[in-house]
This record gives structure tokens, C-alpha cells and sequence, in this order.
């Protein structure tokens, strides 16, 4: 999104973003509608709307953004979106916003060159095929998906 003057990130002429924080991971109910630009405040819920990103942290876990465009022909905004996840905090090696870590412990180890020559990412190790499911099935896309053979955390390597 580009502003007024091309700078990105900032509202522009005819769309606002507003941005809400909280520990909980409950999203928070949208702002009331209202025609006051580049309104922040408080919603109905008591969660403090801002109009740029705040950042998550360790204690403030999730960070919210709902948008609302104004019409054109009436000069009227249009009610606030449904705030939808913007940022969630994770700890490092966990699984974060847009991201899903699964893991595998193999008795022996596989380098480039054993890839499959074909332009998939796949390559076939103690018998089984890696990735071992096609990643744009619904399967593969649904959060939280391990695969059989996987774990959803690294597992410690023994001899």
C-alpha cells in the first residue's frame, strides 16, 4: 500500500489501517464505525486501536490490523474490517506467523548431490520420499500438519 505522497506503509487518501495488541491470542472486536480520520482509540471491547504496528514481545504476544476504505463517491467511511493476525512473538526454533517447523532424524546423512535431479525439491532416503506429502495438497496447508515420520519438535540425535 502506498500513502497520499507514495511513501509506503502509510495510510492513504481513501484506506486506513489500525493495528491492536494483546497477550491473550483472543482477537479483539473491531472499532466502531466512525468518519473521523486517522481515528485510534479504544474499541468496544476495551482494546487500544494505534495507527502503526507497535511490535510483539515476549509478554505482548499477538498483534492485531483491521483496514477500512472510504468511498469514493460519498466520502464516507465504510465500517472496519475484521481485525485478522498481523504479528504473533515466538521463540526461536518455534513455530511463528507463517511459519511451520517439522522436523526428522535420519540414521544417515543426506547431501546436495543426493537430491532428485528434477526440479522438485524431493529425494528419497531410507526408503522414504522427502517431502512426503505434496505441499500444496490441503493437508500440507493445514496448520499444525506433521507429516507420518516427522515430529513437530527436533529430537534429540543419539548414536
Amino acid at each position: 500500500m502506498t500513502g497520499a505522497d507514495g511513501k509506503d506503509g502509510e495510510d492513504g487518501n481513501s484506506i486506513e489501517f489500525l493495528y491492536a495488541r494483546n497477550s491473550t491470542g483472543k482477537i479483539p472486536e473491531k472499532p466502531a464505525d466512525n468518519q473521523v480520520d486517522d481515528w485510534t482509540g479504544v474499541g468496544p471491547d476495551g482494546t487500544e486501536w494505534t495507527d502503526n504496528p507497535q511490535g510483539v514481545t515476549p509478554n505482548i504476544i499477538y498483534e492485531y490490523v483491521c483496514q477500512r476504505y472510504k468511498d469514493k463517491a460519498t466520502q464516507l467511511w465504510e465500517p472496519y474490517s475484521n481485525p485478522s493476525i498481523w504479528a504473533r512473538y515466538a521463540e526461536r526454533g518455534k513455530d511463528g506467523d507463517g511459519y511451520e517447523y517439522i522436523y526428522i532424524r535420519q540414521s544417515t546423512w543426506k547431501s546436495q548431490g543426493q537430491l532428485n535431479p528434477s526440479s522438485d525439491p524431493v529425494y528419497i532416503a531410507d526408503g522414504n520420499i522427502y517431502p512426503p506429502a505434496d505441499v500444496e495438497s490441503d493437508a500440507y496447508q493445514t496448520d499444525d500438519y506433521v507429516p507420518v515420520g516427522y515430529s513437530d519438535n527436533p529430537e534429540t540425535v543419539n548414536s
